[in-house]
């Protein structure tokens, strides 16, 4: 806005040092880093002088980002009553990024950090995230991740079985050390094999035993090194086979 420029001032617009317009105005595309100094000459009657400069503009110019979002979750298998931990990355949200966490839909109040730590999930229910950028040029601003769903195993479910095998683990919970015992369908001498495995389908231990006239009294110590989770441990022999979900409490 010119002040004292008369009835016709004019102006002249210099762009990283060079003569690029006239004009008032001066309408162009940015880069990052652009200088910007318009000067005007004021037709004004009795001015100590016509010209006028103004100060000199600096122009940041950003480059569009993408907003991505990703969350991973700790276990996809818990026992329910157990500690569940989900992260969310994101990128293109600039340094302070806002997130909200969601079950079914609905946002849980006070989950407003990068981790949504909970032991209160139920079968079924689908966690995601909204993140909300804090860099001015990030595509979209705001973003949702998909939807986890968790199988939350009730308390006291402990043995699945394909048979009348009658056999019980326990302790269950565990620190990585349990005893399965009980009595095989066919009452003879058997070999039994015994994994377990983690939710990804992973074996993380294999061990052999016998069962004396069909009664298994086997100890399990697993390795220490075992991350604390839900785990499947599947019995089997040749007439039974029996998995059990065992949560280990490292």
């Amino acid at each position: 806005m010119p002040i004292f420029g008369g009835t016709s001032p004019t102006y002249l617009w210099t762009e990283n040092g060079v003569n690029v317009a006239t004009g008032p105005y001066y309408i162009y595309a940015p880069h990052d880093g652009d200088t910007l100094i318009v000067t005007m000459t004021s037709n004004y009657p009795c001015l100590a002088t016509s010209v006028a400069v103004s100060n000199m503009f600096i122009i940041h110019a950003y480059t569009s980002m993408a907003n991505a979002l990703s969350v991973s979750v700790s276990q996809s298998s818990i026992m329910s009553g157990s500690v569940d931990t989900f992260t969310a990355v994101a990128s293109g949200a600039g340094a302070t990024p806002a997130f909200q966490w969601f079950i079914n839909g609905t946002a849980v109040p006070g989950a407003t950090g990068t981790q949504y730590i909970t032991d209160s999930l139920k079968n079924g229910q689908i966690v995601n995230c909204e993140e909300t950028s804090s860099f001015l040029c990030s595509s979209p601003q705001s973003v949702f991740s998909g939807g986890i769903s968790i199988i939350v195993i009730p308390t006291g479910i402990t043995q699945a079985g394909l048979n009348a095998t009658k056999l019980v683990l326990e302790p269950n919970p565990n620190k990585g050390a349990f005893t399965i015992r009980g009595v095989l369908r066919t009452y003879a001498d058997d070999q039994v094999d015994i994994a377990v495995t983690n939710v990804l389908g992973q074996t993380v231990y294999k061990s052999n035993a016998t069962a004396g006239s069909g009664v298994l009294d086997e100890h399990i110590s697993l390795p220490n090194s075992l991350p604390s989770g839900t785990y499947l441990v599947s019995v089997a022999s040749g007439y039974d086979y029996v998995v059990f979900h065992v949560l280990i409490e490292q």
